[in-house]
């Protein structure tokens, strides 16, 4: 007995083809972009400004007008092991401001001098007048550490280029695999 099965299935479709060369690039521009971030967000941690010095006050006796930023509470410096008696107080108000402890110890170096954080202020209207006791070191006024800012910066510097470089590398592998798997274009 015969038996019919029909004719031949049709040949196969060729199989979707190499993915384009733009790819790797994307890939790799991913990755050139995740060192590029991590290096410019660690910059920008330490270029915040809690380091800087908006003013220097000498230990004079001498009531001193000065003028800081109104973006935040300000931290007063003495030298490290220092004493420095300073009052402050607002100078568009006439007010006294109000000194509150540090809480820990925050320290710092200017120009090889080593200063100690030793009291948080709100600067009000950022115009100060500051005056420190003859009898006492200089103090520096400057930009209070914003402990949670500080550390959620970090993690932004970490995060942030992983995902992008895990990103970059993703494609790279995944359009390599592709590459090497599927046929040439126009074959």
């Amino acid at each position: 007995m015969t038996v019919y099965a029909g004719p031949p299935p049709p040949p196969g479709a060729a199989g979707r083809p190499r993915p384009r060369v733009g790819w790797f690039a994307l890939g790799a521009l991913l990755v050139v972009a995740a060192v590029v971030v991590g290096i410019v967000m660690l910059v920008r941690i330490f270029d915040s400004g809690f380091l800087s010095v908006e003013a220097t006050v000498p230990a004079d006796g001498v009531a001193h007008q000065v003028t800081v930023d109104t973006d935040g509470d300000r931290y007063l410096w003495e030298q490290q092991h220092g004493d420095a008696e300073c009052t402050l107080r607002d100078a568009d108000t006439g007010g006294s401001v109000t000194l509150r402890p540090v809480s820990g110890t925050v320290t710092r170096s200017v120009n090889g001098d080593a200063w100690q954080a030793t009291a948080s202020f709100d600067p009000g209207s950022g115009r100060l007048s500051v005056t420190c006791s003859a009898d006492a070191g200089p103090a520096q006024i400057g930009p209070a550490l914003d402990v949670g800012d500080f550390v959620l910066r970090i993690l932004l510097a970490v995060v942030v280029p992983m995902m992008l470089g895990g990103l970059g590398l993703a494609v790279l592998i995944g359009t390599a695999i592709l590459w090497v798997t599927r046929p040439p274009r126009g074959a």
